[in-house]
């Protein structure tokens, strides 16, 4: 996902800059504060964190450069549509908006939710402006075509490993 994302946006350099080997020297540094049998499940669990640091990363990037900007009232909307499903589960349908907006408040009352609702709200500006930024070129092929695609793709992938060997 990281190296189409970065063709697309021309930020390869975020997943490959220095501000990544700033992470994790600062979460490789932690290790040193802990047992030594502990530095082997860090190594394993920071080997499984790599991704969502770099996607994280680049997800910054994004959203810096598109000048992407949240407010109160996305984080409302999203915890109203978070009120209504969970109402929904119940079989409660037919809830009053001022009912469905004292409980939204509620919830973005909770510190948990609402991290996870600012969260949300940050993607999906993002992801409506990428949608916003990008061209689309529709074009027509066939199933043969597009796979094409990508299997010259994983050639061109693959090209640069058989070159370091």
């Amino acid at each position: 996902i990281f190296q189409h994302i970065g063709k697309i946006f021309g930020i390869q350099q975020v997943v490959d800059s220095d501000d990544f080997d700033v992470v994790a020297e600062i979460l490789d540094g932690g290790a040193e504060n802990h047992p030594a049998d502990a530095s082997e499940t860090i190594d394993a669990d920071f080997d499984k964190m790599v991704p969502d640091l770099q996607w994280q990363l680049v997800k910054e990037k994004i959203v810096a450069d598109l000048g992407v900007k949240v407010e109160e009232a996305d984080f409302l909307n999203i915890a109203k549509l978070i009120a209504v499903q969970q109402f929904a589960q119940y079989g409660m349908t037919n809830i009053p908006d001022d009912v469905v907006e004292r409980y939204a408040k509620e919830i973005l009352d909770n510190k948990e939710y609402r991290q996870r609702i600012t969260e949300r709200a940050v993607e999906d500006k993002m992801y409506a402006g990428i949608k916003e930024a990008a061209t689309v070129e529709e074009k027509t092929v066939s199933a043969d075509e597009f796979n094409a695609l990508f299997k010259a793709e994983e050639a061109a992938e693959e090209a640069p490993a058989t070159e370091e060997a």
